[in-house]
């Protein structure tokens, strides 16, 4: 079963990485407030607080299928790997020449030194606090590696800023409009 996920993971990282993707207008806002709202139940069950600031009518030329992954992605990493009880927070907002999503989460205090040396995006990169990777054993460090893909498909860029003071870690996308 791990080397079944492990093996699509792959292939879903390969498949970004080909950019042959078919574009279409896409709805982000509703994109991304369908995937908040199926977080919600996973937050709950994580006694996390999900909390989201989605801007309204905003439209890109994408990939919908890659664009709710990216989302998705984001937002199973905030709550796999943010402390305990931790507030998650989403957001969508249009800039001069884009737009922006943002998913930010509280970290444990003890894990600031590891996430300042940590490459977030590059494969096999693994969080080593998370109950739930070592109960599931699900996660093999491709997530953020296929978000950046995704993010680099669609001419964007994608940014981790650990904040030590607030103990807070955000990712930013950006994706240009076209």
């Amino acid at each position: 079963e791990q080397m079944g996920i492990l093996v699509t993971q792959l292939l879903e990282l390969a498949r970004t990485e080909s950019k042959a993707m078919t574009r279409e207008m896409v709805d982000l806002s509703r994109l991304v407030e369908a995937e908040c709202l199926s977080h919600e139940p996973i937050a709950f069950e994580r006694d996390m607080r999900l909390e989201s600031s989605i801007a309204s009518d905003v439209e890109i030329r994408g990939n919908a299928a890659e664009l709710s992954r990216l989302v998705a992605i984001l937002l199973d990493n905030a709550m796999s790997h943010g402390a305990p009880h931790a507030l998650v927070t989403l957001s969508l907002e249009r800039t001069s020449n884009g737009v922006q999503i943002t998913v930010g989460n509280a970290v444990r205090p003890e894990e600031v030194e590891r996430l300042r040396k940590t490459s977030f995006f590059e494969r096999f990169t693994r969080s080593r606090t998370g109950e739930t990777d070592d109960e599931t054993g699900s996660h093999y460090g491709l997530g953020l590696a296929i978000a950046r893909s995704i993010v680099d498909a669609h001419g964007g860029m994608i940014e981790a800023i650990l904040d030590e003071q607030d103990l807070v870690i955000t990712f930013t996308v950006h994706i240009p409009a076209k």
